[in-house]
């Protein structure tokens, strides 16, 4: 679960589509889905991965950590919150 906090939603939303799911390798590291939520100045991102060894590989990639580190992050007013969890149970209704 990654919360990052901007002054611009919209943009941050388009950059994260635009600039990280290109290079993102999706399929190599097991990220299966992300659900993402925004709010006022804020955006909440929940990616769900096959295991964490996937998500593992997939924060050491360098590509990853390029759009992170020179796009994603500069766009945030705060210091990124990512929280690892296991999930225990999935609904759909």
């Amino acid at each position: 679960m990654i919360h990052l906090s901007t002054d611009n939603v919209d943009a941050l939303l388009s950059a994260w589509r635009d600039e990280l799911l290109p290079v993102a390798k999706a399929a190599e590291y097991g990220w299966e889905r992300s659900i993402i939520a925004r709010g006022d100045g804020e955006v909440l991102i929940v990616n769900l991965w096959a295991d964490g060894d996937g998500l593992d590989r997939a924060f050491a990639d360098p590509d990853i950590n390029r759009v992170q580190d020179e796009i994603l992050i500069p766009m945030t007013s705060a210091p990124p919150t990512i929280r690892r969890m296991t999930i225990v149970e999935e609904l759909t209704l």
